[in-house]
């Protein structure tokens, strides 16, 4: 049950744009989640900061990289 692979997109500048879909949509820049966690991005005005997964169980940080 549930999306699986994940994938927040952010190569847009400078407007940092996110997208959640399955690995078609993969392009530079691409971080891919494993299923239950959720995939997100901090970002500024002119640059991604932080992109990675966050998931379950109390997770308090997010992660740079996604296996």
């Amino acid at each position: 049950p549930g999306p699986h692979n994940l994938t927040c997109v952010s190569n847009k500048h400078p407007s940092v744009r996110g997208e959640l879909g399955d690995a078609r949509g993969a392009a530079a820049g691409a971080v891919r989640c494993p299923p239950g966690q959720c995939c997100i991005g901090i970002w500024n005005r002119s640059q991604a900061l932080v992109q990675g997964c966050w998931g379950g169980e109390g997770a308090a940080c997010p992660s740079a990289t996604c296996a």
